[in-house]
């Protein structure tokens, strides 16, 4: 993110559900509604290497009502009650604009995503292969 920061360049990063990360999601209860069953907010975030804070938008799906949202669990919470009904997904992001609208301009990239893996998981299983043959060694 520093070096897309160095440059004039806007981002939206999925971030990683690393303890902190939930641990924050977690804690939030300033959740915006946005339709039924999704709600999200903007939160500040600064890991411990970071030099500077950075936004984050978390979005939460309540499972009971969207059974298909694809985005994770509270691993560090399985207990409790209230993160079991919702799934969450975080993004970090420089744009200048509100939670709600970072989403949408995210939301169908996160199903791009979701192409490149089964991609890749195709490569693996059926082609048995690992790597990806560039064009020179095609030819």
């Amino acid at each position: 993110m520093s070096y897309l920061e160095q440059k004039p360049l806007n981002y939206i990063i999925t971030a990683k559900f690393y303890h902190p990360i939930q641990q924050l999601i977690a804690g939030n209860e300033n959740w915006i509604f946005l339709d039924d069953g999704i709600e999200n907010c903007k939160k500040q975030y600064q890991a411990k290497n970071w030099k500077t804070a950075r936004k984050m938008v978390i979005v939460q799906q309540k499972i009971s009502i969207r059974p298909q949202a694809t985005s994770k669990t509270l691993s560090l919470f399985p207990e409790e009650e209230i993160h079991r009904n919702y799934r969450y997904r975080a993004c970090f992001t420089n744009l200048n604009l509100a939670p709600e609208e970072v989403w949408r301009i995210y939301c169908p990239r996160g199903d791009a995503e979701n192409r490149i893996k089964e991609i890749k998981l195709f490569r693996m299983f059926v082609l048995q292969k690992k790597t990806q043959k560039r064009l020179s060694t095609l030819r």
